[in-house]
């Protein structure tokens, strides 16, 4: 319900994985999500990804960006409301709907909300436990935003614990791209310099923007041990010049404040 009691008359839900999960003819991977709306009481019509055997873990996010855990396995249709009050959910039905009555309050006025709804015996709290973009600002100077021999063009602080998540990297390179003649950009942490994943541009034609995504990861856990990362830029081969932005670069934090 909005403030003024009225229903949200069509609010969307999205439902995302909290793990990767795999079928008998699809694996779909972590944070895979899946945005539905609903009818004002609550209905909808979707047919989820599930496993063959057993449950999957899913992350509900209602219209007021509030959230709750559900495990959903095959069997019969249900409504969101029903989903939200089953063992596994993050918070009881009364409570979370109370936050949504009361949506445009302050985020510090949720926590006790939402607190007080937690099941400890069957739920993680997550008031704490939430998605952010990591900020990467210039490291090593790029002359121009062009690169034509390995570069270190961007870094990022860690100012608390964080799961890496998802990197989507924009690259464009000149003339030469292709198997044998193309750059690899790597992030690195600066503890002890270690590899946590990259992305490269095999794969993309010369002369165009594109993004790719990181399905390489090596590390995913970051402690403030590992004080922040850096980006190389390596060539391999006799690749074109490369031109990338900042790194879009998803995470799961830990801690409420560093």
């Amino acid at each position: 319900l909005h403030t003024d009691g009225t229903p949200y008359l069509t609010p969307a839900v999205t439902f995302k994985l909290t793990d990767e999960l795999v079928t008998s003819t699809t694996v779909y991977p972590k944070w895979w999500s899946y945005a539905i709306t609903t009818a004002s009481d609550g209905t909808f019509t979707a047919a989820l990804p599930v496993p063959d055997t057993g449950t999957t873990q899913y992350l509900i996010t209602m219209v007021d960006n509030t959230t709750a855990y559900t495990n959903l396995g095959v069997g019969a249709a249900t409504d969101l409301m029903t989903l939200l009050s089953i063992s596994g959910s993050a918070g009881q039905q009364d409570a979370l709907q109370t936050i949504m009555d009361d949506h445009v309050a302050a985020v510090d006025t949720h926590r006790p909300l939402l607190a007080s709804a937690l099941m400890t015996d069957t739920v993680e709290a997550i008031i704490d436990s939430v998605n952010h973009w990591l900020p990467f600002g210039p490291y090593h100077s790029v002359t121009g935003g062009i690169m034509s021999e390995t570069s270190y063009p961007y870094a990022a602080t860690i100012d608390r614990h964080m799961t890496f998540v998802e990197w989507v990297q924009s690259v464009h390179v000149a003339t030469t791209n292709n198997a044998s003649n193309y750059w690899q950009i790597n992030l690195y942490t600066l503890d002890d310099y270690a590899s946590i994943g990259y992305v490269s541009t095999v794969g993309v034609s010369a002369d165009v923007w594109a993004n790719v995504t990181c399905a390489n990861k090596f590390i995913t856990d970051l402690p403030t041990t590992r004080i922040g990362l850096w980006m190389e830029c390596a060539k391999h081969g006799s690749p074109g010049d490369l031109q990338i932005f900042s790194p879009t670069f998803g995470v799961h934090t830990h801690d409420a404040n560093p």
